[in-house]
């Protein structure tokens, strides 16, 4: 899984309230040696000061929409328009983050979870924790 995106962007509400947006398009590809199903994916901005030990999902956006994943056939992508609380800056930062949850012809219950932060020049860094980085 992989997040690629069109920048962030910062909004000030009236009563002072400021949020990070993104447009993040979440690419799947099968790598595997059989078909799979793409059941669910949660994906979810957060701007904070620390990364968690595991991710947390509460909040996050869901879809609930299932497509084919071939082998070595097209690529999922779908578009998210993600918000989150806050600003980075000051130590703090910006991650995406999240799970695709698939089956195949070997298990009806697999995840590969995926985690990015922003960094200052709009470039994603892989999140290097494994909690963020595991696959079933």
């Amino acid at each position: 899984m992989d997040p690629a995106w069109l920048g962030l962007a910062r909004n000030e509400s009236s009563d002072g309230t400021i949020r990070t947006g993104a447009f993040v398009n979440l690419i799947c590809r099968n790598q595997g040696k059989t078909p799979a199903w793409i059941v669910e994916r949660h994906i979810r901005l957060e701007v904070t000061n620390s990364v968690a030990p595991k991710p947390q999902l509460q909040g996050a956006e869901i879809s609930y929409d299932p497509e084919p994943l071939p082998v070595g056939g097209p690529e999922s992508i779908q578009n998210w328009s993600l918000i989150g609380d806050g600003w980075a800056g000051e130590g703090r930062f910006t991650l995406i983050y999240g799970v695709v949850k698939y089956r195949d012809v070997f298990s009806p219950s697999r995840e590969t979870w995926f985690g990015y932060m922003v960094k200052s020049d709009g470039r994603l860094e892989r999140i290097a924790h494994p909690e963020y980085n595991k696959n079933t």
